[in-house]
């Protein structure tokens, strides 16, 4: 609804609402230009991708195949770049900040070179609300959120050094 508010608003395709199937499909088959038609072509292959596999299969072909950072394609290559280590190793801190890249995959190695992620006020709200969703699914314990969010990542030339509580001073 609100891409479509938006868009009508604007008077052209400025903003898009895309499932992650339908961005799996524009990914892998179609074209990037934001038209009507490359919309709707989205919408009727992804009905049959939804028909042939799994929504977790989607994930995984999704998650396998995103930009987290300039020449940086799926969480695999994510993973070693931003901690050096395999994608399945990745503690829940280290997830979240991945999951929270997909907005601006672009500023991932800037945070890296500064040193530590962010800690302004939308991503700290943002990384609270993802650590909940992880303790409803069953993903985490309350108690292993309360100990995490928010947090902060430090990186020491490149190096993954760690993640910390987030501390008032930081804000």
């Amino acid at each position: 609804n609100r891409a479509i508010n938006t868009n009508l608003t604007k008077g052209r395709f400025v903003y898009g609402g895309s499932t992650i199937t339908q961005q799996l499909v524009k990914n892998l088959f179609l074209h990037r230009e934001k038209t009507l038609t490359r919309k709707i072509r989205e919408a009727l292959i992804s009905a049959r991708v939804i028909d042939a596999i799994s929504k977790r299969r989607v994930l995984e072909l999704y998650l396998n195949m995103i930009e987290f950072g300039p020449k940086i394609f799926g969480i695999q290559a994510a993973a070693k770049f931003y901690f050096q280590k395999e994608a399945r190793a990745l503690s829940p801190e280290e997830a979240v900040f991945l999951a929270m890249l997909k907005v601006a995959p672009h500023r991932g190695p800037k945070w890296v070179k500064r040193g530590v992620s962010p800690t302004f006020t939308w991503w700290r709200q943002r990384m609270i609300q993802v650590f909940k969703r992880l303790v409803s699914e069953g993903l985490i314990t309350p108690k292993r959120a309360l100990g995490a969010a928010p947090f902060v990542l430090r990186w020491s030339e490149g190096q993954y050094q760690g993640s910390a509580p987030m501390r008032g001073e930081e804000k």
